[in-house]
């Protein structure tokens, strides 16, 4: 019995001695049985991959154990060794143009795998663990993205988000085991209402740069969120239509409907077109917001854990329980922004604030977009049901973060909404609500995003903590 504890409490602290990316038995296993990955295949001066492998360039595969197999310290590498790794792969591999992104995916998110099992064997639990944790959160994001128009067969995003929700857990217990966080705010004292009292990304610096245009595009949330309210009771919208885009008034009132902006009834109706789009009025300035930036780690570490469990209300208040420097930093509030407009169906607003996320926030919100876009077409065709009234592909398509007016087209024909001659007709009861969900795509704004920072200082933790 005394033996049995001594050899538990003896692997409780195993620490890694293999001072190789691969352990020496690996190498010569996989060797022998022909088991070399392409990516560990020697490459000669011209960068041509060759036929035998390059020892050096191996990386240990991921593998479970079989059950009762004794755990070698031989086979485990220490953490340094574990950074050097994650180096390697993230700064050299990822970087590889001679094969397809899939095969490097593939290889790196089995590598990383073994990375954790190893930081998992040795109860890798300091700054250089969480930093290794980060950096593979930050590859399952960016490849989530990049591989998501790929097939199941080259890409599981399932799989890939299990990993990714699990690291991304870890990373977040272990910024509170490190005290990194200073204080943690008692749970019956956390509300919502604290939420107002953020200094960080506030209404104040949204409303700074254009009066005008805030006022339309409170306008136009407002109106999502109202119609969003009346769609789910099942209500109509009173009887207010919304004709055609092409008026340039700019008359944004009240949405009631005694209001003083839809009591008279014209042809044309131009005063009710604004309420629809924020792209419709003439002279109009396109909503870009100013990129908020990252001043550390654990910023991130909590954007990304909101941004990935994005209206999740247990991850809302889990995040609201950290330190005010934490959750009123910009980054931080904006995401926190962004999930109060989910939970509230504001979906326009949700869009319209996450143009202001930096690239990898960016990659993490783009899993929900399809979501989000699929969510406001059904909002839009319970509330604005219009018989014979044709809306603008063009600026819908701007409003809900399509890449262009013929994407939008697709979206509405395969949710059963008819898109013809630059235009779409909503319908009560026309919404296809069995279709399944589109398949993601690329977005020309987030590519523009991403080929500005060079992929290994996307994917390498570099900020302070």
């Amino acid at each position: 019995m005394a033996g049995q504890e001594k050899s538990k409490d003896e692997h409780q602290h195993l620490v890694g001695i293999c001072m190789g990316m691969c352990p020496n038995a690996e190498v010569r296993l996989r060797q022998r049985e022909k088991m070399i990955h392409p990516l560990e295949m020697a490459i000669d001066s011209n960068g041509q991959r060759l036929n035998y492998p390059q020892a050096r360039a191996m990386v240990k595969m991921y593998s479970r154990p079989a059950a009762g197999q004794q755990i070698k310290a031989t086979d485990i590498r220490p953490v340094p060794v574990l950074m050097k790794t994650l180096r390697y792969l993230l700064a050299n591999v990822c970087c590889r143009k001679d094969v397809s992104w899939a095969l490097v995916y593939q290889f790196v998110s089995d590598r990383l795998q073994a990375i954790r099992q190893d930081l998992c064997v040795q109860r890798g639990r300091n700054v250089m663990a969480l930093q290794i944790y980060q950096a593979a959160v930050r590859f399952y994001i960016y490849a989530h993205y990049r591989t998501c128009e790929h097939e199941l067969k080259d890409f599981d995003p399932f799989l890939n988000m299990k990993q990714l929700v699990d690291t991304l857990s870890l990373v977040m217990s272990l910024y509170q085991e490190l005290d990194l966080v200073s204080s943690i705010v008692a749970p019956d004292k956390v509300d919502l209402t604290d939420y107002t009292s953020f200094n960080g990304y506030d209404e104040e610096s949204e409303e700074e740069d254009s009066d005008s245009d805030s006022k339309v595009d409170d306008g136009a949330e407002t109106k999502i969120v109202q119609d969003s309210k009346a769609s789910e009771k099942g209500t109509s919208s009173g009887g207010e239509t919304i004709p055609g885009l092409e008026g340039d008034n700019n008359t944004v009132g009240d949405h009631d409907d005694n209001s003083s902006g839809s009591g008279s009834v014209k042809a044309g109706n131009t005063q009710e077109r604004e309420k629809v789009l924020p792209s419709e009025r003439k002279n109009k300035k396109q909503y870009h917001g100013d990129t908020v930036s990252c001043s550390s780690l654990q910023e991130e570490g909590v954007a990304l854990y909101m941004l990935v469990n994005l209206g999740n209300e247990e991850t809302i208040m889990n995040v609201l329980r950290l330190h005010q420097n934490i959750k009123c930093s910009k980054l931080v509030s904006l995401t926190l922004k962004m999930n109060l407009a989910w939970l509230s169906h504001n979906y326009y607003r949700v869009l319209k604030l996450s143009t202001c996320l930096p690239p990898l926030c960016q990659c993490a919100f783009h899993i929900h977009l399809t979501v989000i876009q699929r969510k406001s077409l059904s909002i839009l065709n319970q509330s604005h049901s219009c018989k014979g009234q044709s809306y603008s592909l063009e600026q819908l398509s701007e409003m809900l973060l399509y890449n262009n007016s013929d994407h939008l087209a697709e979206a509405c024909t395969h949710y059963g909404l008819p898109a013809m001659n630059g235009g779409v007709v909503f319908t009560k009861g026309k919404f296809n609500y069995e279709a399944s969900l589109m398949k993601p795509r690329h977005t020309r704004r987030i590519e523009d995003q991403l080929a500005t920072v060079p992929l290994p200082g996307l994917l390498l933790p570099t900020l302070s903590h």
